[in-house]
């Protein structure tokens, strides 16, 4: 009873601090962070209904009620992972004048793109139209020219049931849900339902090969940026507090960061310095523990920490219409000269 009133402190910045004396003891933080979001999640699924799913980004309209054909700038490729013991597939955005005469000795930063669950990397150009926006924003000035790369995140390509954590060691940190995703993807490997998979090395896979094999077949200039949303968010920023010396920042929208959280309080990350960081959230954005309270639970540690990053939260839920919304900011944030602070259509940024 206790744990449940404490769940419901009315301002979510008063129950941050409330949480992370909870979170001390590991279950009893997880189950109040989940008690506390089963109103907000409720209600987000709810509002999903009623968005409109026609936007203008960045002069693209974008329609997500149906999916588009990459643009002729997106190659599709595959290679073998040693890791992963098998073909994988990705695929590729290059930047307007990458084959030009002219552009021939110009090597370009790279983004990473990292789906999350129940998608494929086929979601960056075919929902979210992410081919035809980097143009947008490139021809007016916005971001800097850049290669952007699509892995598929799950442990069979072609089931999108089996998205991975993109962790090595699949570690879930304080969020009951992997956990017990996790427990029945590890029993159930072949009944398809929404589970996570921890079979594979995929921090490995992500981080070194797919970086190896981009680096061998195009021109790279060694800056390199990761980012995702809800899972992919979560791995995103793993990933680039794990590998300092592959990522020179990030960005992760509608994330779980328990884990990080876990792992600053212990004072366990040293690659946050020095990183250009985006976290960002949906203004009514919630999956359990995936979402904006999260995020700002995570932005609160961060400046405990003298991390320095930036902060957002957007109109929107934890769907595809905050997710493509945010991509602008957080581009313009990672690969422009001068990124805004805000953006019109932003409700805060608080760096």
């Amino acid at each position: 009873m206790i744990l449940l009133g404490l769940s419901f402190v009315p301002s979510d910045v008063a129950y941050s601090e409330v949480e992370r004396a909870l979170s001390m003891i590991a279950p009893v933080g997880s189950a109040s962070q989940h008690l506390r979001t089963i109103p907000s999640t409720a209600s987000s699924i709810i509002l999903e209904a009623f968005q409109s799913h026609a936007l203008d980004v960045e002069g693209v309209e974008v329609n997500l009620d149906y999916a588009v054909h990459p643009t002729e700038r997106v190659e599709e490729r595959r290679f073998y992972s040693e890791v992963l013991g098998e073909d994988r597939t990705y695929r590729v955005y290059l930047p307007p004048g990458y084959e030009d005469e002219e552009s021939a000795m110009v090597r370009y930063p790279v983004v990473y793109l990292l789906h999350g669950m129940s998608q494929g990397h086929q979601w960056w150009t075919e929902v979210a139209r992410v081919d035809r926006i980097a143009t947008a924003m490139i021809e007016a000035g916005k971001i800097r020219p850049t290669i952007i790369v699509m892995p598929n995140g799950n442990r069979v390509e072609r089931d999108v049931s089996t998205t991975s954590l993109y962790d090595d060691h699949c570690t879930t940190g304080m969020d009951v849900v992997a956990r017990a995703l996790k427990a029945v993807g590890d029993r159930l490997q072949r009944l398809r339902i929404y589970k996570i998979s921890c079979d594979g090395d995929f921090e490995e896979f992500i981080a070194r090969e797919v970086v190896a094999e981009i680096d061998s077949r195009y021109r790279t200039s060694g800056e390199r940026y990761v980012g995702g949303f809800s899972v992919g968010a979560r791995g995103a920023l793993q990933l680039a507090f794990g590998n300092p010396d592959v990522y020179a920042g990030a960005f992760g929208l509608s994330g779980n960061y328990d884990y990080l959280r876990g792992q600053l309080r212990r004072r366990n990350v040293v690659g946050a310095d020095g990183k250009k960081l985006f976290v960002g959230s949906g203004a009514s954005d919630q999956r359990g523990v995936y979402g904006d309270l999260n995020t700002l639970l995570f932005h609160r540690e961060m400046d405990r920490r003298g991390i320095d990053h930036l902060y957002c939260t957007y109109p929107g839920t934890h769907s595809d219409v905050g997710w493509v919304r945010a991509m602008p900011l957080a581009f313009e944030f990672l690969l422009s000269e001068s990124p805004r602070a805000t953006a019109a259509d932003a409700t805060t940024c608080d760096r």
